[in-house]
């Protein structure tokens, strides 16, 4: 199933289903888990309150406090406007 990644997290194409910024941690990576198709790397982060995972060929999310907090792509094009490469909220988190 596509994801598009836009100003306010990530959206399923088609389905009218998104994944905000905000979420919690463990829906979040169960739902990305099933449509990336495979589980993800936990990434080291230098501050306690952070986590990073990455799947495979595929997106980096962030979460700060156990919320969905940001997420980076390496194909551009796969964003909302075709130009950005990640996308964050600057709302407070927990």
């Amino acid at each position: 199933m596509p994801i598009r990644f836009d100003s306010g997290g990530i959206e399923a194409v088609g389905t009218g289903q998104r994944i905000d910024f905000g979420r919690a941690q463990a829906g979040v990576l169960q739902t990305m888990t099933r449509l990336q198709g495979g589980s993800p790397v936990e990434l080291p982060c230098d501050n306690s309150a952070n986590r990073a995972y990455r799947w495979r060929n595929g997106p980096m999310l962030v979460f700060r406090n156990g919320a969905f907090a940001g997420w980076s792509i390496s194909d551009a094009a796969q964003s909302a406007d075709g130009r950005t490469a990640f996308g964050q909220t600057c709302v407070p988190l927990g």
